[in-house]
């Protein structure tokens, strides 16, 4: 009798730990949704501070050279640099901002995505590119001297 008691005491205690087991999981994942959604201006920020810094590294090493020479990266390289500025804006966040920003997007290709979308408008904007095509443009465009026939 005596152990079918302690038998029912176990099995009570044991489904009331799963239940505020449970409830601990909820509380936190929740917790953790409701500090992402009110502090996300914060949270853009950080990334795009981020991002910034990544692009001034990866810029400074593989595309500064094509802007100046007013060239672009072909396909290859561009997806390789691509690769590359998502790697080092990983890096730059460390492990837990990489895991909260994976948390706020949903998952991680949605994350990948929002960083390379930065990157691209990022690269399109590139005003050494810009002026070094001007440049070149305008000395095509200068008119020919001509020759005078005497």
């Amino acid at each position: 009798m005596t152990l079918l008691y302690y038998l029912c005491l176990l099995a009570v205690v044991l489904i009331s730990f799963t239940f505020l087991y449970i409830r601990y999981l909820e509380y936190k994942a929740n917790r953790k949704h409701t500090l992402i959604k009110s502090f996300f201006e914060s949270y853009a920020i950080t990334l795009e501070y981020h991002m910034k810094k990544a692009f001034d590294i990866i810029y400074k090493e593989r595309i500064l050279i094509y802007s100046i020479e007013a060239t672009r990266l072909d396909q290859s390289q561009f997806n390789v640099v691509s690769r590359d500025f998502i790697t080092l804006t990983l890096k730059l966040l460390g492990p837990n901002l990489s895991e909260e920003f994976e948390f706020l997007y949903g998952n991680k290709e949605t994350l990948y995505f929002v960083i390379a979308e930065y990157f691209n408008s990022r690269y399109e904007q590139d005003e050494i590119y810009k002026t070094s095509t001007s440049d070149l443009m305008s000395k095509d465009v200068e008119e020919p001297k001509t020759w005078k026939i005497s």
